[in-house]
């Protein structure tokens, strides 16, 4: 799979998951646990996720 399409795979799990959980969680840092193929579609989202909210990866 290309970086790109892990990164697409990557958000729309997060978005699913957020938007189905109904719960609304706010932490100072975020710790993830995945599965090794996650890794990149990760380091690649990581860093602007933690600009635009404040929150760590």
């Amino acid at each position: 799979m290309t970086r790109r399409l892990l990164g697409k795979i990557a958000a729309f799990s997060f978005a699913a998951t957020t938007a189905c959980g109904g719960v609304a969680v706010h932490a100072a840092e975020l710790h993830v646990l995945t599965s090794g193929g996650f890794t990149a579609a990760y380091k690649a989202l990581g860093p602007d996720f933690a600009a635009k909210t404040g929150n760590t990866h």
